[in-house]
């Protein structure tokens, strides 16, 4: 190993965790200018009045019962920075669960009085009061991403994802989330090894013309060896590595490397390598840094960013990897109407790009983890020898037909409604056996129209029927809370906190699920959540924990599929069910995924300043019919994805 380059890469590594912000820091940028106006001031005094008597006692700064301390929730303003909890306190009040039922109640007035107070302030808010594009701190690139670059870059096949840990994930759900990608110093002799790997795949001893052609450009490999050459690859390949232009002081520190090599005796070809390998390790390479370099924004201004920074943010959100050559062109024209910025050309890049077999990662990445089916066989696996027909390539398979059928809707510009009904899904040999179907052969995933209604849109898909299981048993419970948390993004308040296991007696008794979840439930506190839950949970109990099609309980009674939802629509059946929810649910829906996919397209926690954009995509989308595409374009034009706003001076979080 060169040992220039290791001491290289420590200081490479010092400086990369200089430039990373610290944990948590920068959430979102501050809302300016906002005022709490004069009758919103006077509804907030009422509303504490009311709650001083009733609720402060428990939910006060002394006690803080169920992590609430409503004085500290009425002092943050806009009370929205907290929407959640008021929700959780708003559906409290008006189910009559709190206060508790041995403390003092609120009278009937006085419990639509604290309902129409925090509706009017929490749930009626215009966000477009505090709407403002966020900060993306610089951050690194993702282990797949990484991966998905140097695959790009040096068109080696090679998953250098395996050389790192695992990613953590941040409060978004996703692992591209800012706030969790920090740079650990160890992680630099990872980086360089991985570097050197990769420079061996692409440019083995001996390589061919037609590699170093790959990695340097034509123009470079056909000339005649020596500093020319190294000067023409460097010219070629850092503004590629780097994803955009490359500054003077950069370039000539490149060449400075090969030169170095060159004067410790090592020959053309391995010098080349050296300053290549260097490239890999260098911070534009390894960190997202979307602004121009040695420029310094005014401290709480918002601006647009530059052309190669949307190249940038484009290409990791449909394809988790470098902007191509084109995307790069577009970045650098100065024709302002044909630039990548300009509103057409950036719809159009996006429907090339939704074409290239790279945007599968929209499936396999952002689906799989919005709606958890990327924990299939790693955190969610059936004992492999209670049950060794659960392959690896069962669960795979599993995974890539979820992936493929999200990527599917996406590519082919499909009504979102497809993601909760549907009559296609894509399978090969071993899971079409799993569900029963004849006539498929081969390990290839492969487009097939359904049988039957049985299938048809995620909710039937077996990737998450088991992920919303126990290994033993299916649980309404965890299936309804899914569908609420996850798909709509309707979650309901959070347990009591003296709410009963469930008490294994009742499985025993051979009751119906319902009934023991009706014994279950029997507290008035526990009751108005599982009326919402449990419901959307017994839809699905025609399928089993692993996703198998049944009509009754294993040595129990039929199952009972019926129901009805909160908003009173009834149902008999998965596929009643899902009508159901379409015609009561779609717009939830449409909002959870406008709020998730742009969380993930701008790789961080959304905060309450971003709803504004989050409610105009989910406008749009509807006014397209809920085409998928629409949801696409609606994000890359959305402000926060098309600004950056400066963090305020002084100010952190």
């Amino acid at each position: 190993m060169d040992l220039n380059l290791v001491h290289r890469a420590v200081r490479t590594g010092l400086a990369l965790l200089a430039m990373l912000p610290a944990p948590l820091a920068w959430g979102e940028a501050k809302p300016t200018g906002y005022q709490v106006s004069q009758a919103d001031r006077q509804r907030i005094d009422q509303l504490a009045d009311l709650l001083d008597i009733h609720c402060v006692q428990c939910h006060g700064p002394d006690k803080g019962q169920g992590g609430i301390d409503l004085s500290l929730m009425l002092r943050e303003q806009p009370m929205v920075r907290n929407r959640l909890d008021w929700v959780n306190v708003l559906q409290r009040i008006s189910d009559g669960d709190m206060p508790p039922r041995r403390h003092p109640q609120p009278t009937a007035e006085e419990r639509r009085a604290l309902a129409g107070l925090i509706d009017r302030l929490v749930m009626r808010f215009d966000y477009a009061e505090v709407a403002t594009a966020g900060y993306e701190p610089v951050r690194r690139l993702t282990h797949r991403e990484y991966s998905n670059t140097l695959r790009d870059l040096l068109g080696i096949d090679w998953d250098a994802a395996e050389m790192f840990p695992t990613e953590m994930v941040g409060e978004s759900g996703f692992d591209n989330s800012a706030n969790t990608l920090f740079l650990q110093p160890g992680m630099m002799q990872r980086y360089l090894s991985a570097a050197e790997r990769a420079i061996e795949l692409a440019l083995p001893e001996g390589a061919s013309r037609q590699q170093w052609e790959r990695v340097i450009g034509k123009k470079a490999a056909a000339m005649r060896a020596g500093e020319r050459q190294a000067q023409a690859a460097l010219d070629d390949f850092l503004p590629r590595a780097f994803r955009r232009a490359v500054t003077d002081k950069e370039a000539t520190n490149a060449l400075a490397h090969y030169r170095s090599a060159v004067q410790r005796g090592k020959p053309h070809d391995r010098a080349l390598r050296a300053a290549l390998k260097n490239t890999l390790i260098e911070a534009p390479f390894l960190l997202r840094m979307e602004a121009v370099p040695d420029r310094v924004p005014k401290p709480g201004s918002v601006e647009k960013i530059g052309p190669y920074a949307l190249a940038s943010r484009l290409s990791y959100f449909l394809w988790a990897s470098m902007p191509d050559s084109e995307l790069m062109r577009l970045a650098a024209e100065q024709n302002p109407a044909k630039r990548l910025d300009h509103p057409a050309v950036l719809r159009a890049q996006v429907d090339r790009m939704l074409k290239d077999p790279k945007s599968l990662t929209l499936g396999k990445d952002f689906a799989s983890q919005w709606l958890g089916f990327t924990h299939l066989g790693s955190r969610r696996r059936p004992d492999p020898i209670d049950m060794p027909e659960f392959t690896d390539s069962l669960m795979h398979a599993m995974r890539m037909e979820s992936a493929h059928v999200f990527h599917d809707i996406v590519k082919h510009d499909r009504p979102l409604m497809q993601i909760i009904d549907s009559d296609f899904t894509f399978v090969n040999e071993e899971l079409a056996r799993f569900y029963g179907w004849r006539g498929i052969k081969g390990e290839h995933m492969r487009r097939v129209k359904l049988p039957n209604n049985r299938r048809g849109g995620f909710l039937t898909q077996a990737s998450i029927l088991m992920v919303t299981a126990f290994p033993d048993r299916t649980s309404p419970v965890v299936r309804g809370n899914w569908i609420l948390s996850e798909l709509l993004g309707t979650p309901p308040p959070p347990p009591p906190p003296d709410v009963g296991e469930f008490d294994e007696r009742l499985e025993e008794a051979g009751l119906s699920p319902q009934r023991m979840m009706q014994l279950h439930s029997q507290k008035p506190s526990c009751a108005n959540c599982h009326s919402r839950i449990d419901p959307l949970g017994f839809a699905l109990e025609n399928y089993d924990q692993f996703g198998r099609w049944r009509t009754r309980l294993e040595d129990g009674p039929r199952i009972k599929a019926s129901g009805k939802l909160p908003e009173g629509a009834a149902f008999d059946g998965p596929e009643a069910f899902k009508d159901a929810l379409l015609k009561t649910r779609l717009d939830d829906m449409n909002r959870q995924i406008s709020r998730k996919m742009l969380s993930y397209a701008l790789g961080r926690q959304l905060g309450y300043t971003d709803e504004h954009a989050v409610r105009t995509i989910a406008k749009n989308v509807k006014a397209d019919g809920y085409k998928a595409k629409s949801l696409v374009y609606s994000i890359v034009q959305s402000e926060p994805f098309l600004y950056q706003a400066a963090p305020s001076k002084g100010v952190s979080e």
